[in-house]
């Protein structure tokens, strides 16, 4: 499976990242992060639209703001999402709903297991 960690310079990023180092059957298929410079040839790149390369599912730990154009660009390229950016706006949380349309999208603010144990113990 290749996967594109949006969001890799992170502290997010790269724990999901040594994890998909870990695991057999999984390859990072480009690293995205404002705090990289493009280098198509290493697969790291500043922004998503900058991307071109095939992938199975794009894994977001980056900045709210980014969500729209991340979900868009998910969505023209028909690219399953993991979207896991904390603070999204009401537009920006719009534009993921619009992208979940016409792909798959997991979306949660928090992907902690202490807060997804404490909401479900609260139902």
């Amino acid at each position: 499976m290749r996967i594109i960690i949006n969001g890799a310079g992170g502290r997010m990023g790269q724990a999901v990242l040594r994890k998909i180092q870990e695991r057999p059957g999984l390859e990072a298929a480009a690293l995205v992060s404002m705090e990289f410079e493009t280098d198509a040839a290493a697969g790291r790149y500043q922004s998503i639209g900058e991307c071109d390369v095939p992938a199975d599912v794009v894994i977001d730990f980056s900045h709210h703001t980014a969500a729209p154009v991340l979900a868009s660009w998910c969505a023209s390229r028909n690219i399953p999402a993991v979207i896991a950016t904390t603070g999204l706006t009401e537009e920006e949380r719009g534009a993921v709903e619009d992208a979940a349309k016409k792909i798959p999208v997991f979306y949660s603010a928090n992907m902690s297991l202490g807060i997804a144990l404490l909401k479900k113990l609260a139902k």
